[in-house]
């Protein structure tokens, strides 16, 4: 039909782009490549919760958003834009750092030594996750309003399905490069790959057809108009319910970059970068097959069961990695931590179907700097626990809070849905609007 025809072209170009930018990214994956060559520098525990609290951390920034991108009928050509301009150039100069200031690890042969190349790495790893922060937000409600909740979940299942296989052959080539070039070279390759793949994944996005374009400007509430959205937000019962169970899920997650230090110990097994890298082939496996069924398992039940797997099977990785050493060991957490992750990257929606009022961007907004505040302190004191008592007991508290986050979705979020469903069945009876649910 002609009218799906803007719909299929937007769902392949989303398809293909995602792809490209998630084999790009899993070649310098934070968790595994960047924290191993970290590790060949000194870096140890404390650099793992940098690492997850500049990642956790950059949500923050979303507040910039309305301030930085307020048109909607050109928010496409500034959101690539500002890829292209502040967000691409630091994933060269990393290369370039990796490349030119690294030496072959401990300090040999470089520019820098072990300390201040940590330090220039999380910089500009920093630098890049906080100019994907500014975006984030408006990106995840440009593409909520390219397709309907309808088929939002079938879609995004079939683009996040596609992106996680195109991480497994990123994640491949990674080891491959890893086993076979030398190790003052291998980094700075895989920069320089990753940039490039990025770069080309952004490029498809320019063809996207935004039905933005062609309606009455309506620029997003800012100042006062946006705290009194905020308040609204926040005063709904099942929306502090979503943040509080994002939490903990997130807090839980902080511990993935600990797995590489936990299998890279000698009680771990004693894993080299090499195989690392391929075992945690597990993670975009894992995710593609859980956006795949739980995608569509959202379209027709709602988002929280999706959730509620999301943070069972955290609980099972993180089990797993305290429990298991080896080589076996190291696949099968990382397995788990793929469903884990892809349950949760559907189960977001949840954020997105819980605004109570007129401006998604709005609520997008605040539920991710709630969430964000703690994605930023959480990992840093991880760090710090796990330099004192060990990593285990970092994972332990890991897995206690995705305990909490598997208890807390079960009994206290509501799912949307349902919400909505009673409140028109109530309409019906009625004939008035009900009071606010929550």
């Amino acid at each position: 039909m002609p009218g799906d025809q803007p719909l299929v072209r937007n769902a392949a170009l989303n398809v293909f782009g995602e792809a490209a930018w998630g084999f790009g990214y899993a070649v310098i994956a934070p968790a595994t490549v960047l924290m191993s060559l970290l590790h060949q520098h000194g870096a140890g525990e404390r650099a793992a919760g940098v690492i997850g609290a500049i990642e956790g951390g950059a949500m923050m920034l979303q507040v910039a958003g309305p301030y930085i991108f307020p048109s909607r009928r050109r928010r496409k050509q500034h959101i690539l834009a500002w890829h292209f301009a502040t967000m691409l150039p630091f994933l060269y100069i990393m290369g370039l750092i990796a490349a030119f200031c690294g030496g072959s690890g401990g300090g040999s042969g470089g520019g820098l030594s072990d300390r201040a190349f940590v330090m220039a790495m999380l910089a500009t790893f920093a630098c890049f996750h906080a100019s994907m922060g500014m975006v984030v937000a408006v990106w995840m409600d440009w593409f909520a309003h390219l397709f309907d909740a309808s088929v939002r979940g079938t879609v995004s299942g079939v683009v996040w399905g596609t992106m996680a296989v195109a991480e497994i052959a990123g994640v491949a080539l990674a080891g491959r490069l890893l086993a076979s070039l030398p190790p003052d070279h291998v980094y700075g390759t895989l920069f320089a790959i990753c940039g490039v793949s990025c770069t080309m994944s952004i490029a498809l996005f320019w063809f996207i057809v935004d039905p933005a374009a062609d309606q009455e400007e309506a620029p997003p509430p800012r100042g006062r108009a946006l705290v009194e959205r905020f308040a609204l937000s926040l005063r709904d019962r099942n929306v502090r319910a979503v943040i509080v169970a994002r939490i903990l899920g997130n807090a839980g997650l902080c511990a993935l970059p600990f797995v590489v230090l936990v299998y890279a110990s000698v009680s771990g097994g004693a894993l080299g970068a090499a195989t690392l890298v391929v075992c945690a082939i597990g993670v975009p496996a894992g995710r593609a097959v859980a956006v795949l069924v739980f995608g569509r398992v959202a379209d027709r039940h709602g988002n929280r069961l999706a959730a509620a797997w999301g943070a069972g099977l955290q609980v099972a990785a993180l089990g797993v990695a305290l429990a298991w050493p080896g080589v076996a060991g190291c696949a099968v957490t990382y397995a788990l931590l793929g469903l884990a992750t892809g349950c949760a990257n559907v189960g977001f929606y949840l954020v997105h179907e819980t605004c109570p009022h007129d401006s998604r961007l709005a609520h997008l907004v605040v539920s991710n700097l709630a969430i964000g505040v703690f994605a930023l302190v959480v990992p840093m004191c991880g760090g710090f626990i796990a330099e004192r008592l060990g990593v285990g007991a970092m994972l332990a508290i890991g897995l206690a809070a995705s305990l909490a986050s598997l208890a807390w979705t079960l009994l206290a979020v509501r799912e949307p849905r349902e919400i909505a469903h009673q409140t028109s069945s109530r309409l019906g009876e009625h004939g008035h609007v009900p009071p606010s649910v929550g």
